[in-house]
């Protein structure tokens, strides 16, 4: 017997697997980065919240500040994850691309002048913030892979 005809399992070459496999990686990217909108849009209406507590007073605006850094916490940790989960910067790019996108829809007036995001300090913080952080996060696992 010859050790070609002894190879006769899954990594012996082709074996159909390709575009299957390629199928869903396309939809798991698709969903990621749906998924990323949806949390961005979510995000910025959790955010308007964040200002009406910021108008409350001191301990409102305490309130406020530690719940804008766990959530930029979060942020920063969902993109490292998604890195983590998927092997690879695509990931972590199309959740930050999703992210960013729904905050600039966000910021923008609507056809009846209305707005998600007061003019409260809190909410330029979450923005800012918030982009920084997905930012930060893609950023450092762009320069983890490339170690």
């Amino acid at each position: 017997m010859s050790a070609s005809s002894t190879s006769t399992g899954p990594s012996a070459g082709p074996s159909g697997a390709g575009p299957a496999r390629l199928a869903v990686g396309i939809a798991a990217y698709t969903l990621l980065f749906l998924a990323a909108l949806g949390t961005g849009v979510v995000g910025g209406v959790y955010a308007g919240w964040l200002g009406w507590l910021w108008m409350t007073g001191l301990v409102g605006q305490a309130l406020a500040l530690i719940t804008l850094a766990v959530v930029l916490a979060a942020l920063y940790a969902a993109v490292r994850g998604v890195h983590r989960a998927t092997g690879g910067p695509l990931g972590p790019l199309l959740c930050t691309i999703g992210w960013v996108l729904a905050q600039m829809v966000l910021v923008g007036v609507g056809a009846n002048g209305d707005v998600v995001f007061s003019a409260a300090g809190v909410n330029y913080l979450y923005l800012l913030g918030g982009v920084g952080a997905v930012m930060f996060g893609l950023l450092s696992t762009t320069r983890a892979a490339a170690r």
